[in-house]
């Protein structure tokens, strides 16, 4: 159970002020919580990034990059098989759908960045 006793600043994750998205999913047997967000300038609003944390958001074992280029919204959502839907924007380019397996997140190498 994820207990929010006031915000925290996580200096692993950067944040640009586009609508990060954060949901708790069910991977290989263990609870673990998906973090998304438009994490760079670029000079616009870029770089969508996928974060997962097996430890209620302490630390985030893993992280891969969605989208290099212009990225702002996105919200996520984990389907009956066990896939993660992620529905993002590029602004004026309009809004994409990418639906993958929680692998391609965990195949990323441990890191804290």
């Amino acid at each position: 159970m994820l207990i929010c006793e006031g915000p925290d600043y996580v200096a692993q994750i950067a944040e640009i002020f586009s609508q990060p998205n954060a949901i708790r999913v069910s991977y290989d047997g263990r609870e673990a919580v998906v973090f998304a967000n438009a994490s760079q300038m670029l000079p616009f609003r870029g770089r969508g990034v996928l974060r997962m944390s097996f430890d209620d958001g302490t630390t985030w074992a893993h992280n891969r990059v969605l989208n290099p280029r212009h990225h702002v919204y996105q919200s996520m959502a984990q389907l009956p098989d066990g896939r993660l839907a992620v529905l993002w924007e590029r602004e004026w380019q309009g809004l994409f759908l990418s639906v993958l397996p929680l692998t391609w997140l965990t195949s990323s190498r441990s890191t804290d960045g």
